[in-house]
């Protein structure tokens, strides 16, 4: 996954992170932890279907844009998966 932020100063930044992030278990650890979800949460027991999901897509289809924000200040955040 790509994050870019960029400010509407012209300062880009950009934050590569592993799709496979989603299935370790210190992150789904992290977020039990510090979301202070429930380990029964649908969400959290979901992680590693979705991980198999998108890489299932993306092999077939490429990458894609999961979501891209415009503020009304000119800031944009994306990420691309």
């Amino acid at each position: 996954m790509r994050l870019r932020i960029e400010e509407s100063e012209g300062v880009v930044f950009i934050l590569w992170l592993p799709t496979s992030l989603l299935k370790s278990k210190f992150i789904i650890k992290s977020i039990k932890k510090y979301g202070r979800i429930d380990d029964n949460e649908p969400f959290i027991n979901s992680l590693p279907i979705i991980h198999k999901s998108l890489k299932e897509y993306i092999k077939k289809n490429g990458h894609f844009v999961l979501f891209y924000i415009e503020s009304s200040d000119g800031d944009k955040i994306s990420i691309k998966v």
